[in-house]
């Protein structure tokens, strides 16, 4: 049996990374392109002292095995950050447990008998970026694993990162993180522009865990607008996305989502539109994901916005936030044995 032979089963993970080289997986899988609203520091921005001893579980990867070869984080995109050096070494296993089962015992939350992995152990440098237009950021605080891990996928992953010293210590950084209330929709693509418009048709959006808002400016005055809800299918018709409308007489335009459901609402003499539906809470929407997108007659042209990429929140009642972590910080040389748990977890991009 396969199972039997460790180095066939190595094989096997290996010939399938092979096959999906280059492949990136976020976790929470809801915040591809949408952003949870709080940050947090940990492990990657200490505030006064240089040492953090931090794990997270993530269980985000479950189901998806193959060899991971690198991981990276979202900054705060409305701050900017300065360049900052880490003597890090970042270790790679099994957890024990799901994130909501992680223990204040650093060793006890690596799964017994499993052998983690020195992914990387010595200076790491993240650059310095400047702020965003608007969330989320892009993944632009990267650690290449100088030592691949081979990830069945039967487990939730754990990292822990021991960080000896930082430079410099201050200003403090920050990293996305959950689980938020509010998540602000990502852009998807761009809008066209309506007759007599100095700015393109934009679309905003957000989901509570009560409201799902969407906002149009600049669309056609006085009139009507339409907005569409879809999945988040990458095609429409087996058509790849985004779609050009140059086809149907608007040229500059594009269908960025598979469309499903179809909503008209009257516009402002500002073009300006706005939607706000109710939603309970459920394990059937908890950390699920759609999309949404504006479209208007503009004479005898179809003019549209961004599209929008939405997420619903995680909460208890429902699907819960994927990850959790232990930590300790300003200890000296040696890390303590235990730490203090935060329920939640910064959110990363994972390189297959």
């Amino acid at each position: 049996m396969l199972n039997s032979h460790p180095r066939l089963l190595a094989l096997a993970l290996v010939c399938s990374a092979v096959a999906a080289q280059g492949t990136k997986v976020v976790s929470p899988g809801a915040l591809v392109n949408s952003y949870g609203g709080i940050n947090n520091s940990i492990p990657w921005g200490p505030f006064t002292s240089s040492e953090q001893f931090c794990q997270q579980i993530d269980a985000g990867l479950l189901g998806t095995p193959g060899v991971l070869k690198a991981m990276a984080f979202r900054h705060q995109y409305s701050v900017a950050h300065v360049a900052k050096s880490y003597v890090l070494t970042l270790r790679l296993g099994d957890a024990a447990t799901g994130p909501t089962g992680i223990s204040t015992t650093f060793a006890n939350n690596f799964k017994a008998g499993s052998t983690p992995t020195t992914v990387f152990n010595g200076t790491l440098n993240f650059p310095a970026v400047g702020t965003y237009a608007r969330p989320p950021a892009p993944f632009d605080a990267p650690i290449l694993f100088t030592l691949p891990h081979v990830y069945t996928g039967q487990d939730p992953v754990i990292w822990e990162a021991y960080i000896a010293s930082s430079n410099p210590v201050t200003p403090t950084q920050f990293y996305e993180r959950g689980p938020g209330s509010t998540h602000t929709a990502g852009f998807l693509g761009t809008g066209c522009l309506v007759t007599g418009a100095a700015n393109p048709m934009t679309a905003t959006g957000s989901i509570s865990n009560t409201t799902v808002l969407n906002t149009l400016a600049n669309g056609p005055v006085s009139s009507t607008a339409t907005l569409m809800f879809g999945d988040t299918a990458n095609n429409v018709g087996g058509i790849p996305l985004p779609l050009d409308l140059a086809l149907i007489g608007s040229a500059g335009c594009f269908l960025h989502i598979n469309p499903i459901v179809f909503l008209s609402f009257p516009t402002t003499a500002a073009g300006g539109s706005s939607t706000s539906f109710p939603i309970v809470m459920s394990p059937a929407i908890s950390g699920s994901r759609l999309r949404t997108q504006w479209v208007a007659l503009d004479g005898a042209q179809l003019k549209t916005s961004n599209g929008l990429d939405h997420s619903v929140p995680y909460a208890t009642a429902g699907v819960p936030w994927p990850q959790g972590r232990v930590y300790a910080i300003s200890f000296g040389t040696t890390p303590p044995a235990t730490g203090a748990i935060q329920a939640n977890g910064l959110v990363t991009e994972w390189t297959y």
